[in-house]
């Protein structure tokens, strides 16, 4: 488990698995799995979480540094490096055990 991020590479509002696969490049690794909001997060709905709790989320790694993707700071990133077509396939399929799958190719929640 890595905490916060010690660099950035902005790309769009809650779409980090989208975000991941444009600026993955040979110098980084995709992560996937989950990281710890601060407290409150707004959803892909526009309704806001009062709780902390892990969210799914994918980040880049440079070395040991997290590169963050979205404009969102998180306070503590957990998940295992993933190669573009295994994110894209998680995305799109989900995980055993995993309630939800977000399709990125249409950007619906399921």
């Amino acid at each position: 488990m890595e905490s916060g991020p010690s660099n950035r590479k902005l790309g769009e509002p809650r779409k980090c698995y989208e975000n991941c696969l444009a600026l993955v490049d040979d110098r980084h690794t995709i992560y996937a799995g989950y990281t710890l909001n601060k407290g409150r997060q707004e959803d892909i709905f526009g309704n806001w979480w009062p709780l902390r709790m892990w969210i799914p989320h994918a980040w880049l790694v440079n070395r040991s540094r997290v590169i963050e993707t979205t404009p969102d700071t998180w306070l503590a990133y957990f998940g295992i490096p993933v190669t573009p077509d295994e994110l894209l396939y998680i995305t799109t399929n989900g995980v055993p055990g995993e309630p939800y799958a977000v399709d990125i190719r249409r950007n619906l929640p399921y």
